[in-house]
């Protein structure tokens, strides 16, 4: 049963805030400052590619979407309370684009 007392359960939050505080520079922020670096590299490869290439089907907004979609799984794995759908959708959508870009460059 939940603490109706407003003194515990302002108390509670403040442990949790903490340690999320904590978490998020113990482990969230080096697991993403280690991926930023690979997915600014891949982005900038992956723009020169299509540039060059001109694939019918993929454009750089899309890299941008992807880029943006997998910082964001990154983040959101480390929270339980994310929503299995909005980080099914994100998945599927970054895991789309790598997948039309290996096509595409299977093809050339």
């Amino acid at each position: 049963m939940a603490s109706s007392d407003p003194k515990k359960c302002s108390t509670l939050r403040e442990n949790q805030e903490g340690r999320t505080g904590i978490r998020f520079f113990a482990e969230i922020k080096p697991s993403v400052d280690k991926i930023l670096p690979i997915l600014d590299e891949w982005e900038i490869v992956a723009k020169k590619w299509i540039n060059k290439y001109h694939p019918r089907y993929l454009h750089s907004q899309q890299i941008d979407t992807a880029k943006e979609h997998i910082e964001n799984i990154v983040i959101q794995s480390f929270f339980q309370d994310t929503s299995k759908v909005r980080f099914k959708n994100i998945k599927e959508s970054a895991e789309y684009t790598l997948r039309s870009m290996i096509r595409e460059m299977e093809k050339k």
